[in-house]
């Protein structure tokens, strides 16, 4: 009986203090309205598109546009007729740079050689190709840095031979070697590089020739279908669509989806 009573007076002091908890007042509230702001996506809705069947065929040009104070995980797919294939491209400049290994960051070259290069940011492949200002016996390749980048040189690899998402996961610019002070809207990502194609021994460079080098002007990315848009980054991408040669000749579909998911 003795336990009995120091539980039931327990359960009534607990009941008045939650009397006591309902009758406090506020002394201050503050009601908030928020307009939220998204990933800018600015591009043509529809298209009707003549090209030849077996050939590619290109969209009309996309503008992603981050002005968030984050970065966007963004999503590049297609829904497409039988017989069709979709990719997403892009392009970069790669530029000569003063080259000196004391510094870690080289200013791009007064007057140097520049060429523009189209790459594919999201399909099942990466592929890329000079489009402006080829340079004859220059080949493109894949540059992934080690954590100390100039005492510990990394490996080219031509571009025909790479092989999954870049950048690779091995590749310390990913998420390592912190570039923002040279590319503030691309702080990680790859390299692509065009370089005398006799700069290189079974994917070894001859560092002694780097001021013949045409270097990044930006990192990129690459992947099967997601990205990553860095705040304050535009980036411009075309969907680029495959009729299988095979197919007759017809009217085929194909529709370009692009979606924020984080």
């Amino acid at each position: 009986m003795k336990n009995k009573k120091i539980l039931t007076g327990f359960v009534g002091l607990f009941a008045i203090c939650l009397v006591t908890a309902g009758v406090v007042g506020y002394l201050f509230s503050q009601e908030l309205v928020f307009n939220g702001n998204q990933v800018n996506i600015n591009g043509e809705e529809f298209q009707e598109i003549s090209c030849d069947i077996g050939s590619e065929c290109y969209g009309s040009e996309v503008e992603l546009e981050n002005d968030l104070s984050m970065n966007a995980l963004m999503s590049l797919t297609s829904e497409n007729d039988v017989g069709v294939e979709t990719k997403y491209v892009s392009e970069l400049t790669l530029a000569q740079k003063v080259v000196d290994f004391d510094l870690d960051k080289w200013d791009l070259l007064v007057d140097g050689d520049e060429v523009v290069v189209e790459y594919t940011i999201v399909g099942d492949s990466f592929s890329a190709e000079v489009v402006e200002g080829e340079l004859e016996n220059y080949v493109l390749i894949y540059y992934a840095d080690n954590d100390d980048r100039f005492a510990n040189p990394g490996e080219a690899v031509l571009i025909e031979d790479v092989l999954g998402n870049l950048p690779a996961v091995d590749d310390e610019n990913a998420d390592l070697n912190d570039y923002s002070l040279e590319y503030p809207t691309t702080p990680f990502g790859a390299k692509i590089w065009y370089v005398p194609s006799d700069s290189l021994t079974e994917g070894v460079i001859d560092w002694s020739r780097a001021n013949e080098f045409l270097f990044e002007t930006e990192l990129i990315q690459h992947s099967d279908e997601e990205i990553t848009i860095y705040s304050g980054q535009t980036l411009f991408v075309t969907p680029v669509s495959i009729i299988d040669a095979g197919l007759l000749e017809g009217e085929y579909s194909g529709i370009a989806n692009i979606a924020r998911l984080a």
